[in-house]
């Protein structure tokens, strides 16, 4: 149940979905003109330890920068929350954890002026 391990796997596991702009517990201080796209990994929820076996919801953010004229970026934000399916559906589960989709909500990030699609993963951990 160590948050840095389970960090850790869904790091190499989702680090695909936006390459070199996929970062865990918080955003850079400073987002790169050349960026239009980025992954946060949030464990800020915990996993609940059962003994024989632990529970969490984990968070992605989809980040993708508004179209020139302000507009959310549907289609970046449709690629990556397909490619955040096609991961989750195609794991491998026969190791430590086992991860499935929960929810998933549209949001706006004030500070950055970015949309973001929010996934919600469950996370089983054996």
């Amino acid at each position: 149940m160590n948050v840095s391990e389970i960090e850790n796997y869904l790091y190499g596991l989702f680090k695909s979905v936006s390459p070199e702009r996929t970062f865990v517990g918080s955003l850079p201080e400073t987002i790169r003109s050349d960026w239009n796209d980025m992954l946060l990994i949030s464990c800020d929820n915990g996993v609940r330890d059962f003994d024989a076996y632990g529970n969490g919801v984990m968070l992605l953010f989809a980040y993708a920068r508004p179209m020139s004229s302000g507009t959310k970026n549907v289609a970046k934000l449709k690629a990556m929350e397909e490619a955040i399916n096609s991961i989750i559906e195609n794991q491998d589960s026969s190791g430590a954890y086992y991860i499935y989709r929960v929810k998933s909500y549209s949001d706006y990030d004030f500070s950055r002026n970015w949309h973001c699609n929010v996934v919600s993963i469950g996370i089983t951990v054996k």
